[in-house]
């Protein structure tokens, strides 16, 4: 099991630039009444009190200030306010993946933490036929640089389905095997030749192993939040599409030289976003998300078995 570590570049901006800066035509809150169903954003360009980089739907006609009423009724709806979504520029930061970073043909990012980017994943992505990831260090100048696919030819075993069948983009993916520079940039670039780039989430930052996923114990699934209603007055079944997110469940071997260091490490870790791989050569096994539970079971005098379960995000 491999996992890449989160680095907030929401509350970190300094570290980012993108090609997208700016194209969310959101207008910036600011105090006043508002209109049933107008949207408003809140950054650092306007004068909410916490700047969330999200977008806002107004509820009711009283202009308060977003960021201090959602989450006073329940999470993300408040008296007046709902959230609704993520500024475009700051989509692919913000820890859930529905909402996307969006831009014609590319989207790029350049990120300089300080810090060690040695793996890069990507969740819900869209449209994106390629990738390329450049690492520049100040002193060694250019130390990566190399274009990945991510059409997926899963499924495609025969020549029937090489012609007629319809070719798809991976939703999820990542790459472990960067060199680990602590200095410079990391400029990631996905493309494609027509069309618009989204992406839901790019995780970037230092890769982690933490045992051996074992097989016949891995499992994956969803939890659908569509619902089927019979509504009497129509005489009928009502199916009102929601969304849904991943959930895994993994057993992982970890040596008992090992046993404290995991088990410190998910501590620390506990309600942290998290890109986790359980197969780092099978491309598509990763899930963004968070752990809800993990247990450790001493199986023996070298070897202890760790349950860990994964919501999505």
């Amino acid at each position: 099991m491999r996992l890449i570590r989160w680095l907030d570049f929401i509350s970190n901006q300094g570290w980012v630039t993108s090609t997208n800066m700016g194209t969310d035509a959101t207008t910036e809150w600011v105090v006043g009444a508002r209109v049933v169903g107008d949207l408003r954003k809140v950054t650092s360009g306007g004068a909410a009190a916490t700047f969330t980089y999200k977008i806002y739907e107004a509820i009711t006609t009283v202009g308060d200030d977003p960021t201090v009423d959602v989450g006073t009724v329940s999470p993300g709806v408040g008296t007046n306010w709902k959230e609704v979504g993520s500024v475009n520029e700051w989509a692919w930061a913000n820890e859930t993946t529905a909402d996307q970073a969006t831009n014609a043909t590319t989207l790029q990012v350049v990120l300089t933490p300080g810090s060690i980017i040695n793996a890069v994943g990507f969740a819900n992505l869209s449209s994106a036929t390629s990738v390329n990831i450049t690492l520049n260090d100040p002193v060694e100048g250019e130390v990566h640089n190399e274009d990945y696919d991510l059409v997926s030819d899963s499924g495609i075993n025969n020549w029937y389905d090489f012609y007629f069948e319809e070719t798809v983009q991976w939703q999820e993916w990542a790459v472990f095997d960067l060199p680990p520079y602590s200095a410079g940039t990391c400029t990631i670039t996905l493309s494609v030749a027509s069309g618009t780039v989204g992406v839901g989430a790019i995780i970037a930052g230092q890769a982690l192993t933490i045992g051996d996923t074992q097989y016949g114990a891995a499992s994956y699934g969803i939890t659908d939040y569509t619902t089927n209603d019979y509504i009497p007055e129509l005489g009928r079944v009502v199916s009102v599409e929601g969304n849904f997110i991943d959930e895994a469940n993994f057993s992982i071997y970890v040596g008992n030289s090992k046993f404290s260091a995991v088990k410190q490490q998910l501590r620390t870790l506990r309600n942290t976003p998290i890109y986790w791989s359980p197969d780092a050569d099978r491309t598509g096994s990763g899930i963004f998300g968070k752990y809800r539970d993990f247990e450790m079971t001493i199986q023996g005098p070298s070897l202890t078995l760790c349950n860990l379960e994964v919501a999505g995000l």
